[in-house]
């Protein structure tokens, strides 16, 4: 692996490494698209918003935080008065009436953070997007609207949206404040040239969890859609969680059918019998591959958990690729 040590030339690695990270081509299977059901249309998301949302958005900005591009922090936004209220409702009320976003607010300024392993190895720390915080704001009022319902590729994710029951004004809104996006990389001082982002959903926007949300449930229910298996949990409201007799009982229990865990971006697959989790782990990777998304092999593992203490290695393939078994998760 080559190193450098002049600062331009590391600015410039750093700056093509995040171009790779953040352009991966990706798209979904119009065959899976077809698969999910038409929701119903929520005209109401189409509506002008609030100077009330716009409000609420500002009162979730966090103090103390690198403002991004226009450099205007969180506390200026929350404490500049009525006037300045006024001028940026305004301001996204023409937005959303003209249906293009500022380029201010679709660009990021990448900085680096340092996570584990081999410090010259650009893949061993993570990329952090400083955004305009005007623009952050203005992608905030979306969760406030969305009340009623993240490698991805975007034009997928806006058919997702259609299918999801949002309005074309509410979609537009938000394709238009990824359709253009630049970053560029700051590191030791020195930025790299701007360049484009055409995947992905924005990192360190607040609406990133909730799009990529969408996304995994729709690859979800493209995995199971005619697959069993799973594990059975017994369920019941009105006992003590601790009394294990009552979990037992032929009535007043309800069975859930449990096949994923999920937090974030991490996910859990659960069965009953190495067959059953081959079956599902390959529903799995058949969806994700049909949603323009790929299984890092590295970081899945399998991890064995017996009735007694008797441990063994279950071979779990991926691709041809046998899983890593563990005696516990990390």
């Amino acid at each position: 692996m080559e190193t450098f040590s002049d600062s331009k030339r590391v600015v410039a690695r750093w700056s093509e490494h995040f171009q790779k990270l953040l352009n991966v081509p990706s798209d979904i299977n119009h065959e899976a698209l077809d698969n999910i059901p038409q929701r119903i249309t929520k005209t109401s998301l189409d509506e002008i918003p609030t100077m009330d949302e716009m409000a609420r958005a500002i009162a979730c900005l966090k103090d103390g935080k690198a403002p991004g591009g226009g450099g205007i922090p969180a506390e200026v936004w929350k404490h500049g008065g009525d006037n300045l209220f006024s001028r940026l409702h305004q301001l996204i009320t023409n937005v959303w009436e003209v249906g293009a976003v500022p380029q201010a607010w679709k660009d990021a300024s990448i900085v680096t953070i340092y996570k584990k392993g081999d410090r010259t190895d650009c893949g061993k720390s993570r990329g952090i997007s400083l955004l305009s915080l005007a623009g952050k704001i203005f992608a905030r009022i979306y969760p406030h609207q969305s009340k009623a319902f993240d490698t991805v590729g975007r034009t997928g994710l806006w058919q997702l949206l259609w299918k999801y029951g949002c309005p074309e004004k509410f979609t537009t809104m938000i394709e238009a404040l990824h359709a253009g996006m630049m970053a560029n990389v700051s590191v030791g001082g020195e930025i790299s040239e701007s360049f484009g982002v055409t995947n992905v959903v924005r990192q360190g926007c607040v609406l990133a969890p909730t799009l990529f949300s969408i996304f995994l449930s729709a690859m979800h229910d493209e995995a199971f859609r005619v697959l069993g298996g799973g594990v059975y949990i017994q369920s019941r409201q009105n006992a003590d969680l601790f009394n294990v007799a009552h979990f037992r009982a032929k009535i007043k229990t309800t069975r859930i059918l449990m096949r994923e865990l999920l937090f974030a971006d991490d996910g859990a697959l659960v069965a009953d019998a190495a067959e059953e989790m081959q079956k599902i782990v390959d529903a799995f990777s058949d969806a994700s591959k049909k949603s323009g998304l790929k299984i890092n092999i590295k970081n899945t593992e399998i991890l064995y958990q017996p009735k007694s203490t008797r441990t063994r290695e279950e071979d779990i393939m991926v691709d041809g690729n046998k899983l890593n078994s563990v005696l516990e998760f990390t």
